[in-house]
């Protein structure tokens, strides 16, 4: 877990988005999950930051493809979905790398409904990205890269929570603030 707890305006979001497009077109078997306040700000948040970046890349925009909410990379079999802050509809899907975009924003139901995916998520991989084997493939695996020979190392689930922090405000919104303080 990464919090990066800056004002407005610092490069946050711009951050994010490095690590995740970095994730889904150099990476393996990637699942990318971003949510902001609302769904409607997480679909704006995809638009100018992810899909602008790809549209002005066409090695980028070649390799995958986009919908309203999200993005595939076939070769590499990695997705990204913006998702609602419901917290009934978050759930279901594992993700190795979390998003969490203005944090202080979020209610805590939604971000403790979503961690569980993102902690079951592990495995072991080959450092230049040729192999990525989930934890149910670990067992009897090689413990060298069949492509380059490098060792396989283990991976997890990684949570980058962004945002300004919050004010208690004694409600689900002091998550943050809480785990700032602490």
């Amino acid at each position: 877990v990464s919090i990066i707890n800056l004002q407005g305006q610092d490069g946050k979001t711009f951050g994010a988005m490095g690590l995740a497009l970095s994730d889904l077109f150099l990476g393996r078997n990637k699942s990318v999950g971003l949510i902001a306040a609302s769904e409607d700000q997480a679909e704006r948040l995809f638009r100018e930051n992810y899909v602008e970046a790809i549209e002005r890349n066409p090695k980028l925009a070649s390799r995958c493809s986009v919908t309203r909410l999200g993005l595939e990379v076939p070769k590499q079999r990695c997705r990204f979905e913006a998702m609602s802050t419901a917290h009934r509809s978050v759930t279901g899907r594992g993700r190795t790398r979390l998003l969490i975009d203005e944090a202080r924003d979020i209610e805590a139901r939604v971000v403790t409904a979503l961690l569980p995916a993102v902690f079951a998520m592990s495995g072991i991989e080959c450092p230049r990205g040729h192999v990525q084997l989930d934890a149910s493939q670990v067992a009897g695996a090689p413990l060298a890269c069949s492509a380059c020979g490098e060792r396989l190392v283990p991976w997890y689930g990684r949570i980058t929570i962004t945002s300004s922090a919050g004010v208690y405000d004694n409600s689900e919104r002091d998550w943050l603030a809480e785990l700032m303080e602490s």
